[in-house]
């Protein structure tokens, strides 16, 4: 059960990054494809767009953690009955394991959008009229 549990948080925490990845490259498609017609390298453009991503995902752990915690905390007093007693406990083990499945959900991430921007068409995206 708690390996089925792990996979579907894997999935959503995997989910949510590239999420926000994707919306981060639409929003800057057009800037990114300026950038590359005014003679920056593709390193160059990747690099702004990892490093969004970075500032992104180190932001949100220390933020994250709390609110796994109270939400874990929630439900635990939510299912604490009369006949059932349920402790809340959180290892320092969970935690990096957690912090581990973020950290690799954004690099999986950032593949991906690295390869969105090497196919990025630059004149149909300086065309598009706002």
């Amino acid at each position: 059960m708690r390996t089925i549990n792990a996979l579907f948080a894997a999935l959503i925490a995997f989910g949510v990054i590239y999420n926000s990845a994707l919306i981060s490259f639409t929003e800057r498609a057009r800037d990114l494809a300026t950038m590359r017609v005014m003679g920056f390298s593709r390193g160059e453009t990747s690099a702004v767009m990892l490093i969004e991503l970075l500032v992104i995902t180190i932001a949100a752990i220390p933020v994250g953690i709390p609110i796994g915690y109270a939400f874990s905390y929630a439900l635990t007093s939510a299912m604490d009955t009369d006949s059932h007693r349920f402790p809340l406990v959180v290892s320092r083990s969970a935690v990096a394991y957690s912090i581990m499945i973020v950290v690799l959900s954004a690099i999986a991430s950032s593949v991906v959008v690295l390869k969105m921007l090497k196919e990025l068409d630059l004149i149909s995206v300086l065309k598009v009229k706002e």
